[in-house]
Parts: C-alpha cells; sequence; structure tokens
C-alpha cells in the first residue's frame, strides 16, 4: 500500500490539532472538578454537627459496652453503626479518598507499622496509587491493635 507524504503530514496536522483541542476541554474540566471539589468540602461545622448526633453517642455507648464485654451479642444495625461510626472517624482523621479505606485488606491492616506513637498502614490499592505510591493510614495505638 502507498501513502503519499502529504497524507501522511495531513493526517499527523489532525492528530496534532485533536490533540491540542482536546487539552484544552480537559483542563477546562479539571478546572470545574476542583471548583465542585471546594464547594463540597466537609466543614469544621459539619464535623462538629456529626461527632454530637445520636448515631454518634449510640456508637460510642456500644463500642464502650462492647470493649468491657466478655459476650456480647449486636445485630445487624448496631454493627452497621459502630462499622460506619469506625470508617467515617477514620476517614475524618485521615482526609483520603473512599477508596483507600474501601480497599484496604487485613492483610495491609496487619502489616501496619508502629510509627511516632502510632499505627501506619500503607494501602496500595487506590485511584491515585500509580502517581503518589501506596495511601497512608494513621490511626492511634488506642483505635489499632498490631500484633
Amino acid at each position: 500500500m502507498n501513502v503519499d507524504d502529504a497524507s501522511v503530514h495531513l493526517i499527523d496536522e489532525k492528530a496534532r490539532l485533536w490533540s491540542s483541542s482536546y487539552k484544552k476541554d480537559s483542563q477546562r474540566r479539571h478546572l470545574e472538578k476542583q471548583d465542585e471539589d471546594l464547594s463540597n468540602l466537609i466543614s469544621p461545622e459539619m464535623v462538629a454537627e456529626y461527632e454530637q448526633s445520636e448515631s454518634t453517642r449510640k456508637a460510642v455507648s456500644l463500642i464502650s459496652q462492647l470493649s468491657g464485654a466478655h459476650c456480647l451479642q449486636i445485630n445487624q444495625s448496631e454493627y452497621t453503626l459502630i462499622r460506619d461510626f469506625v470508617l467515617t472517624q477514620i476517614t475524618i482523621a485521615n482526609a483520603h479518598r473512599s477508596g483507600v479505606l474501601a480497599n484496604m485488606t487485613m492483610r495491609e491492616f496487619n502489616k501496619a507499622k508502629l510509627r511516632e506513637g502510632s499505627c501506619v498502614i500503607s494501602v496500595k490499592k487506590h485511584k491515585n496509587a500509580d502517581i503518589h505510591g501506596p495511601a497512608q493510614v494513621v490511626l492511634s495505638l488506642s483505635r489499632c491493635l498490631v500484633t
């Protein structure tokens, strides 16, 4: 198949122009997304409201009851309340995207390292792992039992 130089040059020029126009749209969307993210930030007032909520008080109460109990039954609703409370606390303290906690494995949790009085968990699978490497989830020692 014979292709003349003019056709190759024309296709090359179209590809460059397409790439240039795509970059503009991509950059515009990136800036729009940044504005959306800023408008959706969680404020200190929202955190304070959550910490004073009925569900938070109930979760803390249940955790307190469980910490001293040898055998205590909890139902699905109570389990979910506690789970959501713990995940919310970790999210607020670490400010990661939700994918970091969603993808954290028990193996990663069990491999946590003690650093400066905290427990540090490296989560390899998350949205920006290829750019930033593993995400670091930091827990206080009271919330992390490292073996």
